[in-house]
């Protein structure tokens, strides 16, 4: 899909062309992942990409959040009041701060996530084992803003789409909501603000009748 800018917007589709007054970003986000054994097979098992939404399974177990970056520590910093342990698990990378109070790190490549109903245990690339409770990939989230860029909207050092609190971007015309624009990822905040930029986008057709 394409969306071009003119006096109006015009989306193009692979069946179709559209041409509105206004459009309404709803793009959503993308979760990074990695290429580890039992990833996959363990998701829903004990391994989570959201603290926001898991955190309390955990309460009181001994957790690892896999990544090495400010997500990664958005997440631990959710973590560290509801579960026992958090330990990070870099995968190799430097973690970009070693100083953090009340939490592990661990360094070494991940050869394997394993458990039979749920996750019990890492593997490393050296042979050592880890017992682990549960793992919360936070390697980072990467918008949906390709389309917003290529308009020229305003996009933050998250990649996020920047807008108002009328969910307005900085193109007239155009606003966005949900997980394209960051914040908590939430089913029930991408609600609320798609019903702030319908509104917005109603009155903004009124008023250029």
């Amino acid at each position: 899909m394409q969306i071009e800018k003119g006096k109006t917007f015009f989306v193009n589709t692979l069946n179709h062309k559209y041409e509105s007054k206004t459009v309404i970003l709803a793009t959503g986000s993308t979760k990074k992942t990695v290429n580890i054994k039992g990833i996959k097979e363990l998701e829903g098992r004990g391994i989570s990409y959201c603290a926001t939404c898991d955190a309390y399974f955990f309460k009181g177990k001994n957790v690892g959040v896999l990544g090495n970056k400010e997500y990664a520590i958005h997440e631990i910093e959710q973590l560290l009041p509801i579960v026992s342990t958090v330990t990070m698990l870099t995968n190799g990378e430097e973690p970009i701060e070693k100083r953090l109070d009340k939490i592990d790190i661990e360094e070494k490549r991940i050869r394997e996530f394993r458990g039979i109903n749920r996750i019990e245990e890492i593997e490393f690339e050296d042979n050592t084992t880890k017992k682990i409770d549960g793992v919360f990939v936070a390697i980072g989230t990467a918008s949906s803003s390709d389309l917003a860029r290529k308009l020229g909207v305003v996009i933050d050092d998250k990649d996020n789409i920047k807008v108002d609190n009328q969910m307005k971007t900085n193109v007239e015309g155009l606003f966005a909501c949900g997980d394209c624009i960051g914040g908590v990822l939430q089913i029930s905040k991408a609600v609320y603000e798609g019903m702030i930029a319908g509104m917005s986008a109603i009155e903004f057709v009124k008023i250029k009748k």
